[in-house]
């Protein structure tokens, strides 16, 4: 018979809806489930320091779970920081045919020797740029500007390449640099400019899609196969559900958030993606060299392979 067990799951989501909605149906089900034997107690938003931190204590078993950024996670298991590189996304629905097809299963391994399991890919979505300086039409409107990137390389060169002089500071100090005027602008997806009020501090907005943001859900590998086969079962299953529920929030709510910036004061502009993906060309290249060519390709040949044919290919 199984006994019941105290899961922590550790995050850094903050106060975005979607997320908290996506928490708590996974934990509310998993008990329910499990009959009471399983239950989640939640450890949000930098309870135990900075994402590298909880990530230790998820491998060395300190906490059960945790929901890691794919970006932060590429800083243990460089396949993961491909999937962040500029542009490689069509769109989400190509997001998540990769993300959720071959590529989990060809990350998979690499988690497993780290002592760690891949339960589901949740979702932020794109990541967009905002500032306080001028509308951003074209890559040559961000010359010269000083836009806040997190301490991750993908952001850093996509900036670079865009002619921005980037300013490396942790989210939770986001917020007092733009205030102190330190920046004149940042990037993160919608859900997170509408969620952390950035619109307070930041007039224009972009948007260009350059950069998809997820995160993994990830149980310690063997706190997972203590587990009956059973409680697996519903772990797996419950993760899923609730990846896919914050994904369709995401998304829904997107259009509303849009509209509701606008009321905060912000101008949104949706110019041609094309510029932007070109003059990031030579950042892909540089991301490519970093993280290894190998290890590139082979990525980028599954992510051609997922985009859907064309007319003239699906041809007899």
């Amino acid at each position: 018979m199984s006994s019941f067990k105290t899961l922590l799951l550790a995050h850094h989501t903050g106060d975005d809806p979607a997320t908290r909605i996506a928490i708590k149906q996974f934990t509310e089900r998993v008990a329910r489930r499990s009959g009471g034997l399983l239950n989640i107690t939640d450890i949000p938003g930098g309870t135990l320091g900075s994402i590298p931190a909880m990530l230790q204590m998820l491998t060395q078993g300190e906490v059960d779970m945790a929901l890691v950024p794919f970006d932060r996670l590429g800083e243990l298991l460089p396949k993961f920081s491909l999937t962040c590189m500029p542009f490689v996304f069509d769109d989400l629905a190509h997001a998540d045919r990769v993300l959720n097809g071959p590529f989990a299963d060809w990350a998979m391994p690499d988690l497993l020797q780290r002592g760690l399991h891949r339960l589901s890919s949740w979702e932020w979505g794109f990541r967009q740029i905002s500032n306080n300086a001028r509308p951003i039409l074209h890559p040559d409107d961000l010359r010269g500007l000083r836009i806040r990137v997190p301490p991750i390389p993908q952001y850093q060169e996509a900036m670079l390449a865009l002619g921005c002089v980037p300013v490396i500071v942790e989210f939770s100090q986001l917020a007092s640099v733009m205030r102190q005027g330190l920046v004149d602008g940042q990037e993160n997806p919608i859900a997170v400019i509408h969620a952390y009020k950035i619109y307070e501090n930041q007039r224009y907005l972009s948007l260009i899609d350059y950069s998809y943001g997820g995160m993994l859900q990830l149980i310690n590998r063997q706190h997972f196969e203590a587990l009956s086969i059973e409680h697996q079962q519903i772990l797996s299953e419950e993760s899923t559900n609730a990846a896919t529920t914050m994904r369709e929030k995401i998304r829904s709510q997107q259009a509303a958030q849009l509209e509701a910036l606008r009321g905060f004061g912000m101008q949104i502009d949706s110019p041609d993606h094309a510029p932007f993906q070109a003059a990031m060309a030579s950042a892909l290249t540089h991301l490519v060299t970093r993280f290894g060519e190998t290890r590139a390709r082979t990525f980028l040949e599954m992510v051609e392979h997922m985009r859907p044919a064309t007319n003239e290919e699906q041809l007899p």
